[in-house]
């Protein structure tokens, strides 16, 4: 588990792998953009 305890499931991980490799964004890029998805998912997991 991460150190935060959210786990992603394995077509989110491939989907941002892809963003990287074929469409070539840089990784902090990618990371900017999807913190967002992820904020959003850690609240909703929240009872």
């Amino acid at each position: 588990m991460s150190k935060n305890g959210i786990r992603y499931d394995e077509e989110f991980k491939q989907e941002l792998i892809r963003l990287v490799k074929e469409e070539g964004r840089s990784i902090p890029k990618v990371a900017k953009e999807t913190a967002g998805i992820m904020h959003r998912q850690k609240a909703s997991s929240v009872p």
